[in-house]
């Protein structure tokens, strides 16, 4: 235990017993994930970001998700903390070891994963677009999001149009984009249409600049 999270343990002891009893489950939760037990920590640690709204605890939900290997839920979970802890970071220093620990992190989890960017030409009412095991919502579309790297499923479809179903490779640290048309269902045989040649990428779309970056750590719920 660092003496970043030794000495945020000790503010919330002194306090209320409302921060007293966060402070405890913070403390079980790191205990937890520190001996392997990360799906016993994981909703202890959403329990206490969704009680608190803290970046440490957002920080080890990140961790936790991606101890259990499920990385693109873990990338997109590590991105709170960067902007919140850098957001607090400015009038507080404690969230400083937070904001540094979460950049370094968030870029070593961006390097494990695929990047997809699925976009549909006219998009038809009640348009429902799957990748994978996760629906896209509309607002997803057009937008890079992460994914597990290798072969990934695209399923769209909509009332009275013809269901597609496509299947695009997506390399770890790259990005693909795809682009699918929805045709008029009952109209023969036409075929499905072409996809577009998916765009390969690479890099990040995290930019950390402004603060140099320090050690990964474990901190208190502060």
């Amino acid at each position: 235990m660092t003496l970043g999270w030794a000495a945020a343990l000790a503010v919330f002891l002194a306090a209320t017993t409302a921060y007293a009893d966060d402070a405890a489950d913070f403390q079980r939760a790191v205990d937890l994930y520190s001996a392997g037990s990360h799906d016993e920590a994981l909703p202890i640690f959403e329990g206490l970001h969704e009680r608190t709204d803290s970046p440490n605890a957002q920080l080890f939900v990140a961790r936790c998700l991606l101890a259990l290997g499920r990385l693109p839920e873990a990338y997109d979970a590590m991105r709170a903390p960067v902007t919140t802890a850098a957001e607090r970071a400015k009038s507080e220093d404690k969230y400083v070891p937070t904001r540094d620990s979460a950049a370094i992190e968030l870029v070593e989890i961006e390097r494990q994963i695929g990047k997809l960017v699925v976009a549909v030409a006219d998009p038809p009412a009640g348009l429902a677009v799957r990748a994978g095991d996760r629906d896209l919502p509309e607002g997803k579309l057009g937008l890079p999001f992460a994914v597990t790297p290798g072969a990934v499923e695209i399923v769209a479809e909509a009332p009275g149009k013809v269901t597609v179903t496509r299947s695009i490779e997506v390399p770890a640290g790259e990005t693909r984009s795809l682009t699918l048309v929805l045709e008029d269902a009952g109209d023969g045989d036409t075929p499905d249409p072409e996809p577009t040649p998916d765009t390969p990428s690479s890099g990040g779309e995290i930019r950390i600049a402004g603060f140099v970056v320090g050690g990964v750590g474990l901190f208190g719920v502060g």
